[in-house]
């Protein structure tokens, strides 16, 4: 079948699987696609020397379905349909698709500051960013059952189903969650769904210095149990929590937390919404950046440096958003590189979150940080190979799913 194409000689736009399989085996050699969704989930893109031009593979007209047991608590899902769409199907049978959860004052924060239902859900998939629930909720892939894609050399393959069972070999499901769809293109997934909370609570806490918000923060850590999500805002001393529950719990364990918090220097302040930036904001003077480190590092990583300011620290799970000085006294390369330095003898890592004009043509080394050779990244370097041998997907540039 030959694949559909626009007007516009420089985008594809399937409609089916298998003129998405016809794009790919068709352009073995002789084009580079750039697969495109909603483009709700922008990532940072690596200008770099191609040997042909760039062609959209957009997929957003590709077949939205929805497959629910309510029962089983498992759904079959086509990677076009929007969360939003999903997010509905499970909300009329009391459930919701981990770690999206909807109805807390999550919603307006994450991901990338779209809102939780932005996008689709097979860009959620795709997308390597840790979610602020993932200490609670776990992980995109701790809740994919399997996934049906195809190969940036045009080959279907499935991975997974939809019964949880056995699995013998390398769990590809997993490894290719958070992959920016670097070996192909997901067109379906297995998704295990959950019973949705009825109550969700929420508190903001104001201290007076950094140490008496880091032992409130510590307090929460060492209660038995860690909310649904906690974020801080370290320059304004602040602390906010929300937690969600099926019953009276959220409320009572609210109640926990505002006395030992009160305990530890906090008083409650009136909810506001912590600082966020759309992606095109971001991009005009400062540069987005996000912070992985452990638990204990996040006490002595928010000390005042020049000229970064901190978005808000998710400490719980283990990642921040920052933004670094932009100009010409320091230039953002400078301040990125010195800051990696300065911070991995704490185990922390930095990676641009979203570009700034001045970024533009490095490689992903500088932008990401270069990782030490191991078993998964061998791994990965081999299936990029085999799946990919012409590299038809284009996965750097991609603006996201």
């Amino acid at each position: 079948m030959s694949p559909s194409r626009t007007s516009d000689e420089a985008r594809l736009v399937p409609i089916a699987v298998d003129e998405l399989v016809a794009i790919l085996q068709q352009s073995q050699g002789v084009r580079t696609l750039l697969p495109r969704g909603l483009a709700t989930r922008p990532v940072v893109a690596v200008a770099k020397p191609r040997a042909q031009a760039v062609t959209e593979l957009n997929l957003a007209q590709m077949p939205r379905e929805i497959d629910l047991d309510p029962d089983e608590m498992v759904v079959t899902v086509t990677a076009g349909t929007p969360l939003a769409d999903l997010d509905a199907a499970a909300r009329a049978h009391g459930l919701f698709v981990p770690p999206i959860l909807t109805g807390t004052p999550l919603d307006a924060r994450m991901p990338g500051q779209h809102g939780l239902l932005a996008g689709t859900i097979g860009g959620l998939y795709s997308d390597p960013r840790e979610l602020s629930t993932s200490a609670s909720l776990g992980r995109v892939r701790d809740h994919v059952l399997g996934i049906e894609a195809v190969r940036g050399d045009g080959t279907p393959f499935k991975s997974g189903g939809r019964v949880v069972k056995n699995v013998t070999g390398y769990d590809v499901t997993r490894f290719l969650c958070g992959a920016r769809g670097r070996w192909g293109v997901i067109t379906k997934l297995h998704w295990r769904l959950q019973p949705r909370p009825q109550q969700a609570a929420s508190a903001q806490f104001e201290f007076g210095t950094a140490s008496e918000l880091w032992r409130g923060v510590d307090a929460i850590r060492d209660c038995g149990r860690e909310p649904l999500d906690a974020w801080v805002m370290p320059d304004e001393h602040i602390l906010g929590i929300v937690e969600a529950s099926r019953g009276e719990f959220a409320s009572t364990q609210m109640q926990h937390y505002r006395e030992l918090l009160q305990d530890n220097g906090g008083t409650e302040i009136e909810p506001a919404a912590p600082r966020g930036t759309t992606a095109a904001e971001s991009c005009n003077a400062t540069t987005l950046v996000r912070v992985r480190a452990p638990y204990s590092r996040w006490a002595t990583l928010t000390n005042p440096v020049a000229g970064v300011q901190w978005e808000r620290v998710h400490p719980f799970a283990d990642f921040a958003l920052a933004r670094l000085p932009h100009h010409e006294l320091t230039p953002t390369v400078a301040a990125l590189l010195q800051l990696r330095q300065q911070w991995a003898p704490l185990g922390a890592t930095l990676a641009v979150e979203a570009i700034t004009p001045d970024l533009f043509g490095l490689d992903r080394a500088t932008l990401h940080g270069t990782d030490e050779p191991s078993a998964v990244r061998e791994l990965a370097q081999r299936l990029h190979k085999e799946w990919d041998p012409h590299g038809t997907l284009d996965y750097e540039a991609a603006d996201g799913p």
